[in-house]
């Protein structure tokens, strides 16, 4: 008996000997990785917190959102802090939203898509309205008599006291104040493109009169609610449903002047938003369903269909150069930041010849360590850098 202790003892001992031999090595290669990357894109930490090790971390202006369940028991919590003075950081409880089937919106958070007067607005899953969720945790349900009229909205855009819902149906902008409805285009098939620049309301849908798919392009002057242009293509939409702002999608060039990427299944067009017409139409087909990583820079693009990296001057049109074997993840200054195909480097790009720079060695396979937060990089899912 004496000895089935102690062997038991033992075998504990090493079980727990390993566990924290393994738990020891991934930190110390966090670390490494955190360092290296650090010291290769000379990076500078904002802060650390692992609160933001969420999916839907998002960076509206100076401030950092996002929604944290560690239990999935529990609703969990929404937070916001300002990066611009940290101790400026606030939890908001959400366990009052779901009322019809709680268990099963635990773990189906929407992204927050505006902050004002320290209250978060995004779409409550499921119901087709929105959410307005405030300090106290007192919740308003905006839109809430339109649930049976729009068939699943998967975005909402904000601009002054307009809301502006992307639905499978149609387009539906309403008076935020009033919840009266302002404006309307129906249609059967929205293929997930719809942003705001400035005043303009860009958004995509699809006809389909079979085996031809037609992709129209919008444009919306919100100040006025009329249309300003559209353009119509050949060909289906790689947007995923889920597209949301991000400026890797679009080129600032000045202040008002902006380029949008439309990409197709057999060409990738980039649009001036100003007139919609097409500046520049590559003949890139892509294979997969999913939508091509792709980030403007100035006066050029980089494009990832599959696993080939590819550089366009958008003046002369001309592709400037090729990497094959690469995932695209994003940009920071004069690099782009990816995977190798077999993702167990993370590999820095130049930008204006495409070589690879640097490989360093990804700590953990089987999770992302390296995330754009807006201008922001996040590494190991807590240490926020810019």
């Amino acid at each position: 008996m004496k000895n089935n202790q102690k062997n038991f003892a033992w075998i504990a001992a090493i079980a727990i000997l390993t566990l924290c031999g393994f738990s020891c090595f991934n930190n110390q290669n966090d670390s490494d990785f955190e360092k290296e990357m650090v010291r290769t894109l000379n990076l500078k930490l904002v802060n650390s917190d692992s609160i933001y090790n969420t999916t839907d971390l998002r960076v509206l202006g100076d401030t950092i959102v996002g929604h944290s369940n560690n239990n999935l028991k529990s609703p969990g919590f929404y937070f916001i802090q300002n990066l611009k003075d940290l101790s400026k950081k606030r939890l908001i409880k959400r366990n009052i939203l779901e009322t019809n089937n709680e268990a099963a919106c635990i773990t189906c958070v929407t992204p927050i898509e505006k902050v004002s007067n320290g209250c978060l607005f995004f779409l409550e899953f499921g119901r087709n309205t929105v959410i307005q969720l405030c300090n106290d945790s007192s919740a308003t349900r905006f839109f809430d008599k339109e649930h049976d009229s729009i068939l699943n909205v998967n975005k909402v855009r904000f601009f002054k006291n307009l809301a502006v819902l992307d639905a499978f149906n149609g387009i539906f902008i309403y008076d935020l104040n009033t919840q009266k409805l302002l404006w309307k285009q129906n249609h059967s098939i929205n293929i997930g493109l719809m942003s705001i620049f400035n005043s303009k309301l860009i958004y995509t849908y699809a006809i389909k009169d079979r085996p031809q798919i037609t992709t129209f392009i919008t444009c919306i002057d919100l100040n006025t609610l009329k249309v300003i242009w559209e353009n119509k293509f050949d060909g289906d939409l790689t947007y995923s449903a889920t597209w949301q702002d991000s400026q890797q999608y679009y080129n600032i060039i000045e202040n008002s002047a902006y380029q949008i990427a439309v990409p197709l299944y057999h060409s990738f067009q980039v649009i001036d938003i100003n007139t919609g017409k097409s500046i520049i139409s590559l003949p890139e087909n892509n294979n997969s369903s999913f939508s091509p990583s792709f980030i403007f820079d100035q006066d050029k693009v980089f494009i990832n269909y599959s696993v080939t990296l590819k550089c366009y001057d958008l003046s002369s049109k001309n592709k400037i150069w090729e990497l094959p074997a690469f995932y695209l993840q994003g940009s920071y200054k004069k690099f782009l930041i990816g995977q190798s195909v077999d993702t167990k480097n993370y590999q820095i790009v130049d930008k204006s010849n495409g070589k690879i720079l640097y490989n360093i060695q990804n700590p953990d396979l089987r999770r992302r360590n390296v995330r754009f937060i807006g201008k922001y990089i996040l590494l190991n899912n807590k240490d926020l850098y810019e």
